[in-house]
């Protein structure tokens, strides 16, 4: 089913495809940000100096608080993991993105600075297991961390290896990750719904947001949750996300009740503290 909101609506809609925000709703919000990168770019190279005597001062200057999810899932087929042509080197078959912040000062998807990101490459040939990963999903999959671990961000090397943050990243690097996709949950909504509302207008929710939407869940370790919306967006005869007038063309999720084969990308939205992930 191609998008059939008006001209107006798929204008904001797609933009927001493309450039997603990230808030942490417990915290307040932050200003929108684009999160169309999927690589690393350059960050600033923090301050090591001491000028109150001669001694190195150790490089750990980074202490994040708080850990966001990123990713996107290419399905055939319903429940497999696919692939298509993206005109890299090899198949786009999706990514998986650890963001370790200090969120007082993170600003969103593309400060690289204040985050330290985690990046897994989805390829069918890692999947250790499929199923749900919350009860509401209609399907999700499992990852072995170990072999899709493709990088870590500079910022990374700045978290104190001992430090419940460092350690955190070690483990974020090589165990198994979950990812699943479900009917949106009522009960996380609410905050998005007021952003958009508060942002845009009711009726740029109503006709622009709320048909599209879909739950995004992940799980790490002992730690389970829904921390994301998903889009699912239309693909062609060949796989590849259709885009018309340079806008991805999202399917309405309203009257499904499993997944189709599609591209989906989330919205990243809630941010976790550190503790939810030590065992």
């Amino acid at each position: 089913m191609l998008l059939t909101i008006g001209d107006e609506a798929m204008r904001i809609l797609s933009a927001i495809i493309l450039m997603s925000t990230v808030i942490f709703g417990c915290t307040g919000d932050k200003e929108t940000v684009n999160d169309n990168q999927e690589d690393v770019v350059t960050v600033n190279d923090a301050d090591d100096t001491n000028a109150d005597d001669n001694e190195p001062v150790p490089s750990y200057l980074f202490e994040p608080d708080l850990v966001f999810f990123y990713s996107t899932l290419v399905v055939d087929n319903e429940t497999d993991i696919g692939c298509f042509d993206d005109s890299d080197s090899s198949p786009y078959c999706g990514v998986f993105r650890y963001m370790v912040v200090n969120y007082d000062d993170w600003e969103g998807l593309d400060d690289m600075g204040h985050a330290c990101h985690i990046i897994h490459k989805i390829d069918p040939e890692n999947v250790s297991s499929d199923g749900p990963v919350v009860d509401a999903d209609w399907h999700g999959w499992t990852f072995d961390g170990s072999q899709s671990f493709v990088e870590k961000s500079l910022m990374c090397d700045f978290i104190d290896p001992d430090s419940e943050a460092g350690l955190l990243v070690e483990r974020f690097t090589s165990e198994p990750f979950s990812a699943g996709i479900g009917p949106i949950n009522e009960d996380m909504v609410d905050s998005f719904r007021q952003y958009i509302v508060n942002s845009y207008d009711q009726e740029t929710w109503d006709t622009g947001f709320a048909p599209y939407l879909l739950a995004s869940s992940v799980s790490v370790g002992g730690f389970s949750a829904q921390p994301n919306f998903m889009y699912a967006v239309e693909r062609d005869e060949n796989g590849v996300p259709v885009v018309v007038d340079s806008y991805y063309q999202p399917i309405e999720t309203g009257e499904l009740d499993s997944l189709v084969n599609a591209w989906y990308r989330t919205r990243t939205w809630y941010g976790y503290t550190l503790d939810k992930f030590v065992e």
